[in-house]
């Protein structure tokens, strides 16, 4: 509607209405919108809240270790991760219509990641990117690395922390949301490196949709 302004109201369609009924409907709108939007009210929040779950299936074997696929649910978002290699294997988020759709590369069998995953969605250790030559120093002394993309050293090294079988619980974390604890030990050695490291990754998926992810080493 068009409105024209004056000192004493407003005219609306060349009807006026006081400035008296202007305040009046300041205060009736807000109860109107509060009734209409209930959806936007504590009660659906708990509702999400409680949805909370994070479910397991088989996913396959790696040199004879079962591989689990674990699927994080806030009754909005899910995400799904393996124990293999801690990679994401996939993000489904509403469009807006609502229906879930897959945001994230991945394969639908934990074999295909064994064969010809670019290191996609998983954890890379002990060390991410190249080192030179597969060679550094530390406290003056020289450790020569596995190769693994020559001349260089790459991710980790011919089987880095994206190509292990890592230990794996569930957590719920109430109000922060629901979570996904790996573990795995590097032992002294492991590809070159000195030192045994124990390395624990919590994946949270957030009431918010929001993707946590710490890590503990």
């Amino acid at each position: 509607s068009v409105g024209l302004a004056t000192p004493r109201g407003v005219w609306l369609n060349r009807r006026k209405i006081d400035t008296p009924m202007i305040n009046r409907l300041r205060l009736i709108l807000p109860a109107l919108l509060f009734c209409l939007f209930p959806s936007c009210n504590g009660p659906a929040d708990e509702e999400q809240s409680s949805a909370m779950t994070i479910t397991d299936q088989p996913f396959g074997e790696v040199d004879g270790q079962p591989v689990t696929l674990y699927t994080l649910d806030n009754g909005s978002m899910r995400v799904s991760i393996t124990n293999y290699g801690g990679t994401i294997v996939s993000i489904e988020v509403p469009d807006r219509e609502g229906n879930l759709g897959d945001v994230t590369l991945g394969f639908d069998t934990v074999a295909e990641y064994v064969e010809k995953s670019p290191y996609f969605g998983c954890i890379t250790g002990r060390y991410a990117n190249r080192i030179a030559k597969g060679k550094f120093t530390l406290d003056g002394t020289e450790y020569t690395l596995a190769t693994n993309n020559e001349p260089n050293h790459l991710h980790g090294g011919v089987k880095g922390f994206d190509k292990q079988v890592w230990k794996a619980s569930a957590r719920a974390e109430g109000e922060e949301g629901v979570s996904l604890i790996l573990e795995w030990t590097s032992p002294d050695g492991d590809e070159g490196y000195p030192g045994a490291l124990d390395t624990t990754v919590t994946y949270t998926l957030t009431p918010d949709n929001g993707i946590r992810i710490d890590y503990d080493a």
